[in-house]
């Protein structure tokens, strides 16, 4: 029984530790209402270039202040108000919704299919 509790304690502690360092993906609307696509964590250092034109949801790094904001990389910011509500700022302009996206796991390789012709 007590096997039991440490597993289940174990696999929460996991959990929010992967949902803490992983990656997430967002649909954004700034305030000139263009759809931005970005993915970051909180713990994440790397970020696309600005000049990336790669249709893909961007590499975003997060910092804490408007001085760390870069005209060479995409840096996101957000704050965490006291009623619990998230102010998202994407290389200085602010965001008026957004929407996270669910990553959906695919596998690697699918089985080879033989492709038979019926009328042989």
């Amino acid at each position: 029984m007590s096997s039991t509790i440490i597993y289940v304690l174990l696999a929460g502690l996991m959990a929010y530790h992967f949902d803490e360092i992983g990656l997430k993906k967002y649909e954004m609307i700034d305030e000139n209402e263009n759809i931005i696509k970005v993915q970051f964590s909180k713990k994440s250092n790397y970020s696309c270039p600005l000049s990336c034109d790669l249709r893909h949801y961007h590499y975003a790094k997060s910092v804490e202040s408007e001085n760390e904001y870069s005209d060479k990389e995409w840096i996101i910011k957000y704050d965490k108000n006291k009623n619990g509500t998230i102010n998202y700022d994407i290389n200085g302009q602010s965001i008026n919704s957004y929407k996270v996206i669910k990553n959906i796991k695919t596998p690697k390789s699918s089985p080879k299919i033989n492709m038979v012709d019926i009328n042989e």
